[in-house]
């Protein structure tokens, strides 16, 4: 499941419960419905989960994570 949509139109305790249930393989995430996503939020620690910043720009200064490689793929 991949969402840009906005963060209100998931309902994030029914996606927690598929995706730790494996009723849902996976998900993309680059909205939350409390933006940003709070750090006590379940899907940060999901290993099924990729979380993407809404904003493009960096956080801090610091260079972004999980960056998309074209030579991997992902």
């Amino acid at each position: 499941m991949v969402s840009i949509a906005r963060g209100a139109v998931i309902d994030e305790p029914a996606l927690i419960a598929a995706l730790a249930d494996g009723y849902l393989g996976g998900a993309c995430l680059d909205v939350a419905s409390v933006e940003p996503l709070p750090q006590e939020s379940p899907l940060w620690d999901m290993q099924n989960v990729i979380i993407s910043p809404h904003s493009a720009s960096t956080v801090g200064g610091r260079p972004l994570r999980n960056l998309y490689s074209s030579e991997k793929g992902y």
